[in-house]
């Protein structure tokens, strides 16, 4: 597809209803993939992907966006080639919504679990040769990751911080209900049947 006009000014994504522009950043008309998961789950593996072109936008080999929760292994991917009708000149003067050209031979977003059958990394499951844009995924930060290793440890320390803050609110409850049920108010005497009582 042809680059989305700017007409209109720059603008960061479509706005007509309920777009989601964690997934639909940017013109997204360029854009190539060879695969694209979203909100499932599962395992993936034993996949060949290859010849994957965009003349002006962003090529993909496979691209996994948010709320994934899924298993990779044994992936191949070839000959990925992002902005082939654009030369590096035209490149500089993008502005949104067009964005530079990225080439990805895994692109695995943000809010996504993934894990690996064989091994601990994307590496160890991927096999992949011929990734060729004006950019690559670990050019831009933030956007994409080719080693999500980076979500999973703020994950766990997510995870961490919420279990001391929930030990640390148990033992102050615990503590408030001992001393509110077990503990009398210093200055006072407890009337029990024993205590002798005065008359006038």
């Amino acid at each position: 597809a042809d680059l989305g006009l700017d007409v209109c000014g720059e603008y960061a994504g479509p706005h007509l209803t309920t777009e989601d522009l964690d997934i639909q950043y940017g013109y997204t008309g360029t854009r190539a993939h060879g695969l694209v998961i979203d909100y499932t789950s599962g395992d993936y593996t034993n996949i060949r992907i290859e010849n994957i072109e965009s003349y002006h936008g962003q090529a993909n080999g496979m691209t996994i966006y948010k709320e994934s929760y899924i298993n990779l292994g044994n992936i191949e991917v070839n000959n990925i080639n992002a902005g082939t009708k654009l030369d590096s000149d035209s490149v500089k003067n993008l502005v949104e919504p067009n964005l530079i050209p990225m080439a990805c031979a895994v692109d695995i977003k943000q809010d996504t679990m993934v894990s690996y059958i064989d091994g601990d990394t994307l590496n160890d499951a991927l096999l992949s040769d011929g990734i060729n844009g004006h950019s690559l995924c670990d050019d831009i930060m933030g956007t994409s990751s080719s080693d999500p290793d980076t979500v999973h440890v703020l994950t766990i320390i997510f995870g961490l911080i919420l279990m001391i803050l929930f030990v640390i609110v148990l033992y102050m409850a615990v503590k408030l209900v001992r001393h509110l049920c077990c503990n009398l108010p210093q200055g006072r005497v407890k009337i029990t049947e024993q205590t002798p009582l005065l008359g006038i």
